[in-house]
């Protein structure tokens, strides 16, 4: 009788900590994205979404940075990509973003949609290719839910998709 609760106060413990511990990440990628939302001037209609590190992404930036003669400059865990009236740009940091990437919209060639993988885990990715200095590239965005803080579901991916054809199209 005395184990089992010892046993209940152990796994009530454990439970309280774990909410705790993902109210309080939550609370702190949602400030985070604010923030950035904030410190980048979007325009009215620009979608944003919040990119998941992937080392097949940063591989890629890595190369397209070398095809434009630049610095390359790696995601981080978190990172935005808008896409606005013109161009699909990638940015890393919160208050003080720094530009990783900008595509013109006339450089993406194509768009589609699937999973990525690493372990266990899938992420719902965003599937670009997009030509810079005359080579095309296959870019991968591994998309969080609008918030920013969990992966997006399929759907959440999906609509982002058709609204990134729409732009490319030119469609209101």
């Amino acid at each position: 009788m005395n184990g089992g609760v010892i046993g209940l106060t152990i796994v009530l413990v454990l439970l309280v900590f774990s909410l705790v511990i993902t109210l309080s990440v939550n609370r702190s990628a949602m400030r985070q994205d604010r923030a950035r939302r904030s410190a980048l001037h979007l325009e009215d209609r620009a979608l944003v979404m919040t990119g998941i590190y992937g080392s097949q992404t940063n591989s890629v930036l890595k190369r397209i940075a070398g095809a434009e003669n630049r610095a390359s400059i790696a995601t981080g865990q978190r990172f935005t990509v808008i896409v606005d009236s013109d161009a699909m740009t990638w940015w890393r940091g919160a208050e003080d973003p720094l530009r990783i990437a900008r595509f013109p919209l006339e450089a993406i060639r194509d768009v589609d949609y699937g999973t990525t993988g690493f372990g266990n885990s899938t992420f719902p990715t965003i599937f670009f290719g997009v030509t810079v200095g005359g080579r095309t590239f296959d870019l991968q965005l591994r998309v969080a839910n609008a918030k920013g803080v969990w992966n997006a579901t399929p759907q959440e991916r999906d609509q982002y998709v058709e609204e990134i054809r729409k732009r490319l199209a030119r469609e209101p």
